[in-house]
This record gives C-alpha cells, sequence and structure tokens, in this order.
C-alpha cells in the first residue's frame, strides 16, 4: 500500500510507566472531512528497563513505530507521542519522572526526527487526553 495524495498516515506511541503502546492510523482527507480514521495496526510491549540508560526507550519507541508503519505497508505523513511527564521544556525529552527507571528519555530531536523524516508532536498523556 502506497501514500496517495488523500490518504494520510499518521503514527503514534504511548509511553507509559510499565508499557508502550504504537499504531498507525490512517484515512482519507479529500475535503477536509477526516472522519473516516482507522487503526490499521496496534502493537503493546513491556517497556524496557534494563538498559544503561533512556536512549534504550527511545530505540523500542522507532522501532515499535517503524514495525507498526512496515506492517501497514506505509511511511507516517506526522507522528504524535504521548507519555507520562514531565517533559523537557522543548518538549525533546522525557526528564525524572518517578514513574519510570531513567532520569532521561531523549525522544524528538534527534532520534525521532532522524529516524523519521516527517513532523513529531510529543504530548504529555494528560494534555493528550484532553485534547481527544
Amino acid at each position: 500500500m502506497m501514500n496517495d495524495e488523500t490518504r494520510v498516515w499518521i503514527a503514534a506511541a504511548d509511553i507509559g510507566a510499565t508499557h508502550v503502546r504504537s499504531a498507525v492510523f490512517t484515512g482519507d482527507f479529500e475535503g477536509g472531512s477526516g472522519r473516516e480514521i482507522q487503526c490499521m495496526i496496534y502493537r503493546k510491549e513491556a517497556l524496557c528497563r534494563d538498559g544503561a540508560d533512556g536512549m534504550v526507550v527511545t530505540e523500542q519507541v522507532i522501532r515499535m513505530i517503524q514495525d507498526v508503519c512496515d506492517e501497514a505497508g506505509c511511511q507516517p505523513d506526522a507522528i504524535g507521542i504521548s507519555t507520562a511527564g514531565p517533559l523537557s521544556v522543548g518538549k525533546h525529552s522525557i526528564k525524572s519522572s518517578p514513574n519510570m527507571p531513567y532520569a532521561d528519555i531523549p525522544l524528538r530531536a534527534p532520534p525521532l526526527e532522524m529516524a523519521f523524516p516527517c513532523p513529531v508532536s510529543i504530548l504529555n498523556d494528560a494534555s493528550a487526553g484532553g485534547i481527544l
């Protein structure tokens, strides 16, 4: 399945204290409807806790996003990440979360932005839930 001009592919990941979830969604946004959004692939794994630093979680997120996109046969047009916080001021990393085993988990720049040539948005999970 290839990206076409009206179909948009959104990859997502949710980083929690115990699990990482990833998914890829698609929808046909021709005419601005955007109402026919489908979750194509969904995966859940235990949060990696046995690495030397938070980069192991970053690598897990990148791999999981790539896996769901590969399975769907797409490249993401955008990526959304929700996570337990707190987030750094520029929303580039998770900083000193009391629920996670690492002091710093780098996300947006450079790891995710280097792995995927598309916009990456990161929100605290409470803020992301409020948008819905």
